[in-house]
């Protein structure tokens, strides 16, 4: 469904399972146009996927939701009573109106990323989702991944 090679390419591998490093991983999403809707539950849809398939043992999460203006649903450091808690959280993050601004996302990460509940050694990664569209009646979405700090894999 959704391929990450590119965003963990730098991850390994032990005997074909996938090693995570401590990563804290932000979702941006804006959801504007006819399909606004269906676009927005969509990429709701992927993170949860993401966030069901990875868990939380190595992965810390953030969703900002933006348009006209950026909102943070999801916070690193937040705490649930389980990983279908946190699913189930995402699934009831509203859309927020308004043309997209990747800096007020940019901005609403920046504080998310600069919490001091943010673990200091993980890596830092923000997907931004802002565009998607159809082809042949499958929605596609195009990512902006950032790897906003390198680390180390022993």
């Amino acid at each position: 469904m959704v391929r990450l090679n590119n965003v963990f390419s730098a991850f390994s591998f032990t005997d074909g399972t996938l090693q995570l490093p401590e990563t804290n991983l932000a979702f941006a999403i804006s959801a504007t146009g006819l399909q606004a809707e269906e676009t927005h539950a969509f990429m709701k849809d992927i993170i949860k996927w993401i966030m069901d398939k990875y868990g939380t043992e190595r992965l810390e999460y953030s969703v900002i939701v933006y348009g006209g203006s950026a909102s943070t649903q999801v916070t690193f450091g937040e705490i649930f009573d389980s990983d279908a808690e946190l699913i189930k959280a995402v699934g009831s993050v509203p859309r927020v109106s308004g043309g997209p601004s990747l800096d007020e996302a940019l901005e609403a990460a920046k504080d998310q990323f600069e919490s001091p509940l943010i673990r200091p050694n993980a890596a830092k990664v923000m997907l931004a989702c802002h565009y998607c569209f159809k082809l042949k009646g499958i929605l596609c979405l195009n990512l902006t991944t950032t790897v906003l700090t390198c680390w180390c894999l022993h």
